[in-house]
């Protein structure tokens, strides 16, 4: 997976997030280029110094997210090294966060610098990646705006005199006078504008002090804004990655082509990007992205997922469906729920960098695609090679039986479509026929069980029900080269023509050799199909193991019950499937047993006396 995902990394300037095989984070940095940054983590390893070379020997798996330039690449690792504390980024010395620019939310509203985000406490802008920039626009905005700068909280009482700032036209000090606060709040209003990006209005009011500094030939201010508006150029940056909005949201894009489709859906918590998931949708051919986007928020938000405050879309949501799903995730949110598509603004501008996400989720989710449909290709076609099929292979099916000393004897089937798993096929069978441990025998007996039911539903007109059709091209069971001509033989009684071969293991349980036509192939010199054929051995193995587990713990407690007076076979099953323990059957009450099914009162005060009598004797 991890390779794969190395492959596949886009060019873009982004955050990336190594985890370790628990998928713990153990590392998040910022890319200009992820490509080549996360390359050069596994490039010329012997050059690394020891805790990278530290870090790379932990990398189990890894994400990214893709951000429009490096300055909300930086912004954003820093927002989820805080969140999840990662082992390898813990040793940075500055722990501090990037700071905000806050309009406080005083009487008299003032401009600050703060490190520290509050609920509730002003309107925060940033963070910003350069403090300086920070302070210089404190600096700007507070030379151009006369607004208050102290942090005297007067509640009303008039100061005797105002402080040097007002001798200098740069406070209309509300401490003393009584100011036209509708002027002051106009103030305010073109500030909050600057701080969320309307520069050109700063530029503008730089130019207009400092020609009129010039005209009445005050250059020492003229050239104080001069270097102002230069600054000004660059604290412009603007960054998406945090808003000043802290509710809690959720921001949802789209990509889609042909039948597939990938949603990203990026978690917004306390004005930061919290988290990021990527889903793949099917299905979507010839669907408007109105209907992808309304079928997944129906679905998604009826799951287990968290319903925010506020949701923005990429697009609009169906018409005829808009209200009824704002009712719904209201009714499981509890209170009102907002979706809207941004048109304008750092909400469009954060949909419009999550469409960039999903558009890569989506070239990586293809590129993965036709990997996988030709390393499919190779692994069928070198197997069928192997089994001298010439059509195509397109369902295996592969057995195997389990038991202990012969007791619990169980026989199981896993099906692959290809190279996948169909689970909705897989059958178990409880041996009849045979008493003690004869694997052939009960090989035998599971194939026979399995063809027969294959022959009586190709005999049933009725289309509905058929469990056991299609017929295998393959089938392998669990052994060597007697167990391969027992099927085999089974297979010829019914006449069909389907490749048998057998999964042969070492004495330490693990697929060794491939058994076929006589011959025993080593697996070493098996290579496209190998791995494949490790799967198959250890799927059937797992699902038979289950299977006799369940059907020993079964027997077990049976044995229990069957000391128990008047208790026979079908009121022990009946018992068992009520309370699916022994346990849960000691600790029962009288009226509790009643409640099953051919139980009753006489016989349950049986059950309970006996098992009374367990607990006390």
């Amino acid at each position: 997976m991890l390779n794969e995902k190395l492959k596949s990394l886009p060019e873009n300037s982004g955050i990336y997030i190594m985890k370790d095989k628990d998928g713990n984070v153990i590392y998040v940095g910022k890319a200009i280029n992820l490509k080549n940054r996360v390359k050069s983590y596994f490039n010329n390893l012997s050059s690394h110094d020891y805790k990278t070379k530290t870090l790379v020997s932990n990398i189990c798996d890894l994400d990214y997210i893709i951000t429009d330039n490096e300055v909300e690449a930086l912004i954003l690792e820093n927002s989820l090294i805080k969140k999840y504390r990662p082992y390898y980024n813990i040793r940075l010395k500055d722990d501090k966060s990037y700071p905000y620019i806050c309009i406080t939310d005083e009487e008299y509203p003032r401009i600050i610098i703060t490190r520290e985000y509050k609920k509730n406490s002003g309107k925060y802008f940033g963070p910003y990646t350069n403090a300086l920039n920070a302070r210089k626009s404190v600096e700007i905005l507070n030379f151009l705006y006369p607004i208050k700068m102290c942090s005297k909280n007067f509640n009303g009482k008039k100061q005797n005199r105002p402080c040097l700032n007002y001798d200098m036209n740069m406070c209309l000090a509300p401490c003393v006078y009584d100011i036209d606060k509708q002027l002051y709040n106009f103030y305010i209003k073109e500030i909050e504008h600057v701080l969320s990006g309307g520069y050109e209005l700063l530029e503008e009011k730089i130019k207009e002090k400092m020609n009129a500094a010039a005209d009445r030939e005050d250059f020492e201010t003229a050239a104080i804004l001069r270097d102002y508006l230069f600054s000004s150029q660059a604290i412009s940056v603007k960054q998406k990655i945090v808003v000043s909005d802290d509710t809690r949201a959720d921001i949802i894009a789209l990509a889609y082509e042909n039948d597939d489709a990938v949603i990203v859906v990026f978690e917004r918590d306390e004005g930061s990007l919290a988290d990021k998931k990527s889903i793949s949708m099917e299905g979507v051919y010839q669907s408007s992205p109105e209907s992808i986007m309304t079928e997944f928020v129906k679905q998604y938000y009826n799951t287990d997922a968290d319903v925010p405050k506020n949701i923005f879309l990429q697009y609009e949501l169906n018409y005829d469906e808009a209200k009824s799903i704002e009712q719904m995730l209201a009714q499981r949110r509890g209170n009102k729920v907002n979706i809207s598509v941004p048109k304008i603004g750092d909400k469009k501008k954060l949909v419009d960098m999550l469409e960039q996400n999903a558009k890569n989720a989506l070239r990586v989710s293809k590129m993965r695609e036709a990997e996988n449909a030709k390393k499919e290709e190779e692994t069928l076609t070198e197997l069928a090679k192997i089994l001298n099929i010439e059509k195509p292979i397109n369902k295996i099916e592969a057995f195997d039986i389990s038991n202990i000393m012969g007791a619990d004897n169980v026989g199981a089937m896993v099906v692959f479509n290809k190279t996948k798993k169909d689970k909705n096929c897989y059958r178990r069978f409880s041996i009849k026929s045979i008493d003690g441990a004869d694997d052939y025998a009960a090989m035998g007996e599971v194939i026979f069980r399995r063809l027969k039911r294959a022959q009586e539903e190709s005999e049933d007109d009725a289309e509905a029900n058929k469990k056991f059709l299609p017929l295998p091209d393959v089938i392998f069971v669990d052994g060597g080269e007697a167990h391969v001509k027992v099927a085999k033989s089974i297979v010829d009684t019914f006449g069909y023509e389907i490749a048998v071969a057998g999964l042969k293991k070492d004495i330490n349980h693990k697929l060794s050799a491939l058994s076929f036509n006589g011959e025993s192939i080593p697996i070493s010199k098996i290579r496209k199909c190998a791995k494949f054929l490790f799967n198959i051995s250890e799927e059937v193995h797992r699902y038979a193991y289950e299977y006799h587990s369940v059907k020993r713990r079964q027997n077990m407690l049976s044995s229990v019950l069957e000391q128990i007076p008047q208790i026979g076979e079908k009121r022990r099953k009946a018992l068992l499937e009520y309370f699916k323990n022994i346990e849960n059957i000691k600790n029962a009450t009288i009226d509790e047993i009643c409640k099953v099914e051919g139980i009753n009162k006489q016989t349950a005060k049986i059950i309970y006396e006996y098992f009374k009598g367990d607990k006390n004797g």
